[in-house]
């Protein structure tokens, strides 16, 4: 009888899309901060809401 294990084709898909979602949102954290630097935001306003929409993606994908 099969069981679903950690090792499953289909956990392992799912695990390497969480991987790669989580590199492109860190990925998406490091360019906001320097971008917020240089003046590539209008606002203070404006980047802080960038930061806040990432922060809300990562939690949700952390689950």
């Amino acid at each position: 009888m099969p069981t679903s294990s950690a090792s499953s084709p289909r956990s392992s898909a799912c695990s390497t899309k969480t991987s790669a979602r989580r590199a492109e949102l860190e990925q998406l954290k490091v360019l906001v901060h320097p971008g917020h630097q240089s003046g590539g935001f209008a606002t203070t306003r404006g980047y802080l809401y960038v930061s806040e929409q990432l922060v809300g993606i990562a939690k949700q994908n952390e689950g």
